[in-house]
């Protein structure tokens, strides 16, 4: 995962929490060479996207996956890997989320 931080608001071994937009999480088959896996909770389809709720270790996640070709939707209970856009979790102290 490629993060963007300002440089003086972190301390080193201070709680974090990253900030992922669901339009910026892509979901794809399992093995698709992500780090990151899922399982899908849900999917509903929106006819230009599909919304998904994902599991990711323990953590609830909202992804969007836009439909702009022929694309396999991934069923319910299905594992899935994550891919997150270059640059668009921002990671924030986790006191300022609280």
């Amino acid at each position: 995962i490629s993060v963007k931080y300002a440089e003086g608001d972190l301390q080193r071994g201070a709680p974090v929490v990253l900030v992922a937009r669901p339009e910026s999480i892509e979901v794809h088959a399992d093995g698709a060479g992500a780090a990151l896996r899922a399982s899908v909770v849900s999917q509903t389809f929106l006819g230009e996207k599909t919304e998904y709720v994902l599991l990711c270790a323990g953590t609830t996640l909202q992804a969007l996956g836009y439909n702009a070709g022929p694309r396999e939707a991934h069923a319910v209970g299905a594992t899935v890997s994550l891919d997150f856009a270059v640059g668009a979790v921002p990671v924030l102290p986790a006191a300022a989320a609280a």
